[in-house]
């Protein structure tokens, strides 16, 4: 402690001087409180989460939705996916598949095949079997189950000659 610190309970000399002395306030009402940062933004971050799953439920349903467009995920993958990376993924995926040529229309439909994949947390086989086709109803549109198949074993597949940098992702 300090010698204003400790000063500041007893009466000093230099009274005159109060509006620089340390008071010691007796007040039964005060609360001294830090508020934690991460528990507010958990707080709004669940809140948040029940907005967006409730909007979800509402778009799955049908109901609460105004206005909806017909805008695919393919549309929005072709707005977003860089045609850089589109044709450097086109190029590896057509190396290894030499006698079919893959177009980028299919690599677009690939992609939005593994963007269902990934949002239903399932494999290729539950997502194509006929028996879930309730389950997974993007499977109507989806790309067909064997260019779906015949692009991901390309992928798999290592026939890119390692020599060059060019063909290194």
């Amino acid at each position: 402690m300090s010698d204003t610190e400790s000063s500041s309970s007893s009466p000093s000399d230099n009274e005159g001087c109060s509006s620089t002395a340390w008071r010691v306030v007796d007040d039964p009402n005060m609360e001294l409180r830090v508020d934690d940062v991460e528990d507010f933004l958990l707080c709004k971050a669940r809140n948040e989460v029940n907005t967006v799953l409730e909007r979800l439920r509402g778009r799955k349903t049908g109901g609460g939705v105004s206005e909806q467009r017909s805008v695919s995920v393919a549309d929005i993958l072709d707005v977003w996916l860089d045609d850089s990376i589109l044709l450097a993924f086109k190029s590896f995926v057509n190396s290894s598949l030499q006698p079919d040529i893959v177009s980028t229309q299919e690599l677009l439909s690939f992609t939005e095949v593994e963007l269902w994949l990934s949002f239903y947390s399932t494999t290729p086989t539950a997502f194509y079997t006929s028996e879930n086709r309730d389950l997974y109803p993007p499977m109507w549109t989806a790309m067909p189950k064997p260019i779906y198949m015949q692009i991901l074993q390309a992928l798999s597949t290592s026939t890119q000659r390692t020599s060059g940098a060019e063909n290194q992702w």
